[in-house]
């Protein structure tokens, strides 16, 4: 398998390219982009300020709130040139767009094309997509020229439907798939019920997004080992997000999500907005390299991490980031314990019981964060009730409440906003604690 020249180069050289191309986007961004202009302009900056990596720290951070209140000020190329424009989830309030050129779609498509590489995948391969490909989502369109322009297959078979997924693989016979874990649960479940044995299918790997599988250690957390033993399939992460269209994945030595260093340059920073050392975590904070229709510099992701530095075994140089523990404003801080929804969801993966969950959080009247975990089982009971605490308290070390339900209200709860992707996660706390002012 061939690794792309910049991926493997030593760092000095790969430092050299990404400030050329750093120089690149600076120029873009200062001669288009209204957003852009006034920010240099407001902290006395020119393009010419900004001659080394080193130089990016002169730049302030770009936040989710600056692109939903200015979203097209952010705007670098003219109307004819935007051959597509995608939209953020929207789950956490109106969805953000961002537009696309011709060579944009190429670069997802080349960014996907090195996540598959990282993974192994080739030609020869057939993946099966259960992952959304319509609704302006930019993660199914990604994929799928990912995967087609390394000169595999894709069956674009989209979310839901497990009955139709289960005949497909039985049918078709593809290796691999693509798509959230948690939907593996479900085919599983489904497959039993029907009768039908997953282990003849012809599954090898699975790409996977949206939802942690591993833990600090790069060992699987509960979800992944649980879809492992049930599928006998190679899992690789991936993590990426609309606004930087591009991604991150993990390569066949399963030692952290590769980034592609010709597409972005990354950060990971403390509360403070300083660096943080190797396995420290932090907030990934990105700067893209190389788009036309709406660069970003030094875009704050919100979601936490850690950089591995260190040479991969698989031959890559680049750096890497670990597992996302959670979003920065998804963390609670409960008697001292600071506590993310993915440590809660580990808990939940090791009692078959739960069929599904949401977890709320909302301000006491000692004004300190709490946590209600409402869970949907076919079984409730006292006792299962109980030793879902014993383990939220032997494994996070705090013992939110937890009430059991059913899967309906759960699903209620989930979309009550008609949301596109189940909402499990649900913030009520009267003002919300963001990692870099937790202190104040």
């Amino acid at each position: 398998m061939d690794i792309p020249y910049i991926e493997r180069a030593k760092p000095d050289e790969v430092k050299k390219i990404q400030t050329k191309l750093l120089r690149d986007v600076v120029n873009r961004v200062y001669n288009n982009s209204k957003f852009y202009r006034e920010m240099f302009h407001e902290n006395n900056l020119s393009p010419f300020d900004i001659k080394t990596i080193e130089d990016l720290r002169k730049i302030p951070f770009t936040t989710k709130d600056d692109l939903k209140k200015r979203n097209w000020d952010f705007l670098c190329v003219s109307n004819e040139k935007i051959v597509d424009i995608v939209a953020s989830s929207g789950t956490t309030g109106n969805p953000t767009y961002i537009t696309l050129t011709k060579n944009d779609t190429e670069r997802l498509a080349s960014n996907e094309e090195k996540s598959f590489l990282c993974a192994g995948a080739t030609s020869s391969d057939i993946f099966q997509l259960l992952i959304t490909l319509d609704g302006m989502f930019t993660a199914g369109m990604a994929f799928y020229r990912g995967i087609t322009r390394l000169g595999a297959c894709a069956l674009r078979v989209g979310p839901g439907n497990s009955e139709m997924h289960l005949r497909l693989m039985k049918e078709l016979k593809p290796n691999g798939v693509v798509g959230v874990p948690s939907f593996m649960l479900r085919l599983e479940e489904v497959a039993n019920q029907e009768g039908i044995d997953i282990s003849s299918f012809n599954l090898e790997k699975g790409m996977f997004v949206a939802e942690a599988l591993r833990n600090q250690d790069m060992s699987l957390n509960k979800l992944g080992k649980k879809i492992e033993d049930s599928w006998g399939i190679e899992l690789f992460s991936t993590y990426g997000s609309t606004e930087i269209e591009t991604s991150f994945c993990e390569c066949t030595k399963h030692t952290g999500l590769h980034m592609h260093p010709d597409l972005v340059i990354i950060e990971v920073l403390d509360k403070n907005g300083e660096p943080v050392e190797d396995g420290e975590y932090g907030e990934l904070v990105v700067t893209t390299l190389q788009t036309e229709g709406m660069p970003f510099l030094r875009f704050e992701s919100g979601d936490v991490t850690f950089l591995m530095t260190d040479e991969c075994e698989c031959g890559r140089t680049a750096t890497r980031i670990g597992p996302i523990l959670g979003r920065m404003d998804h963390m609670m801080k409960v008697k001292g314990t600071n506590v993310y929804p993915g440590h809660i969801e580990n808990v939940l993966m090791s009692f078959p019981e739960v069929d599904d969950y949401v977890i709320e959080t909302y301000t006491g009247n000692d004004f300190s964060d709490k946590i209600i975990v409402k869970i949907a089982t076919k079984k409730p009971s006292k006792s299962l009730e109980e030793s879902i605490k014993e383990s939220f308290k032997a494994l996070i070390r705090t013992t939110p409440d937890v009430s059991l339900t059913s899967l309906d209200e759960i699903k209620k709860i989930q979309f009550a906003h008609g949301e596109r992707k189940p909402r499990k996660f649900i913030d009520k706390r009267k003002k919300k604690k963001f990692y870099r002012d937790e202190d104040k």
